[in-house]
């Protein structure tokens, strides 16, 4: 933005409050699961099961973007040189309104003296939770565009031939790190069967599935949609 050009930003944390959506650039949407699913991932890295950089990457894989959104965003940009240059020029101005260290500094101030007052209010309390360990969609609960839930719908993309692309997606060294929290290849192969004649809610596709797997396979239509093997639809 600094630079003077638009930006494609996934629509997440402190983008959400950097970037204004068609003015300086672009926000895609992002998705995630619900607090209370990954409860297992935080108790693996407290004892030790997965390290650090494996407990984010299980959360990584299980945040989705809406693929076909950031594709159109950049179709937008690469046939508009009018639209390049009007996000640029926004972005660079608003760069210079808010974040010049004139600005930022009494910010930064401002902060502090809140963080301290919270520390000092709550200094008695006995957490209810485990700060250095937490469920991640809990602690990020307030980063997505939205959660996935049972209510929302989902279909298969425009590919001829979805299950093959589907088991050679999820058989990459780059995907197959975080097969604890992927669903199982016959898993997948029931989740395409049931969406193969079209769209279907989250909730349909949970019932097909013995109660005692539903939670991992909720989450895991997050890890598919992340990799393009399935994606969301209102």
């Amino acid at each position: 933005m600094a630079s003077g050009l638009p930006v494609v930003v996934t629509d997440w944390d402190g983008y959400k409050e950097t970037v204004p959506h068609g003015v300086a650039g672009f926000r895609v949407p992002t998705y995630a699961p619900q607090p209370g699913l990954g409860g297992d991932l935080a108790f693996r890295h407290a004892m030790n099961e997965h390290s650090y950089d494996l407990y984010c990457g299980h959360t990584s894989m299980l945040t989705a973007i809406d693929i076909d959104f950031a594709a159109a965003r950049f179709v937008d940009l690469f046939e508009s040189p009018q639209l390049r240059v009007r996000l640029g020029q926004a972005g660079k101005a608003l760069v210079n309104e808010r974040y010049d260290w004139s600005v930022i500094i009494p910010q930064y101030e401002e902060l502090w003296a809140s963080l301290r007052d919270m520390r000092n209010s709550v200094r008695d309390r006995k957490p209810e939770i485990w700060p250095a360990r937490l469920d991640p969609f809990r602690a990020f609960s307030s980063y997505p565009t939205k959660m996935l839930s049972l209510e929302c719908f989902v279909e298969l993309p425009e590919d001829d031939d979805i299950f093959q692309a589907a088991r050679k997606i999820l058989d990459l060294k780059m995907v197959r790190y975080a097969r604890y929290v992927l669903p199982r290849h016959e898993d997948v192969s029931i989740i395409l069967t049931h969406l193969y004649d079209g769209r279907r809610s989250v909730a349909s596709i949970i019932d097909l599935f013995p109660q005692s797997r539903q939670a991992h396979v909720f989450r895991g239509l997050l890890a598919l949609m992340k990799v393009g093997i399935i994606r969301k639809c209102s």
